[in-house]
């Protein structure tokens, strides 16, 4: 009865010490390594073709469209506009997946301002820009853009 505990210690040894960490397929063939991650992509896009006028749609001008199997985050939204009758940019509206409104409270005609901002968008989104306020015909023309970046969904 002693000898067959042993021989079971034994075997238990022999097989832990067959183990060195090493992995292998049971042909033999090393094992698999996935590839390393794709690092971020920068992201800029920019616009001189953004005004107030009243857009029926809501939506106003669109800037981009996140590429499929993308993923975009908006890290920074510069903007310069220039008016005209006295009307000077009250918000900048930037919509993703929902709606973020930026306050120019520091911002004055011909000035320029950026906000640090998170704005993330999925794959397909379309990044529309609107100025507020909204006249029927143009009165505030500017010129914005978002950066930040693009990784793999």
């Amino acid at each position: 009865m002693a000898k067959a505990k042993i021989l079971a210690v034994g075997l238990t040894v022999g097989v832990l010490a067959l183990f060195d960490g090493s992995v292998t397929s049971v042909h033999g063939a090393p094992p698999f390594v996935p590839p390393p991650p794709v690092p971020p992509q920068r992201f800029e896009a920019s616009t001189t073709l953004l005004n107030n006028a009243f857009n029926s749609s809501g939506f106003g001008l669109t800037l981009a469209t996140v590429p499929l199997g993308q993923r975009l985050t908006i890290e920074f939204v510069t903007a310069s506009c220039s008016g005209s009758s006295g009307i000077e940019p009250q918000v900048l509206r930037v919509t993703a997946q929902s709606d973020h409104y930026l306050k120019m409270d520091r911002f004055s005609i011909g000035g320029n301002v950026t906000e640090k901002t998170l704005i993330f968008a999925g794959p397909g989104t379309k990044i529309n820009l609107t100025i507020f306020p909204t006249t029927n015909d143009p009165t505030l023309f500017c010129n914005v853009t978002v950066a930040g970046f693009l990784e793999p969904e």
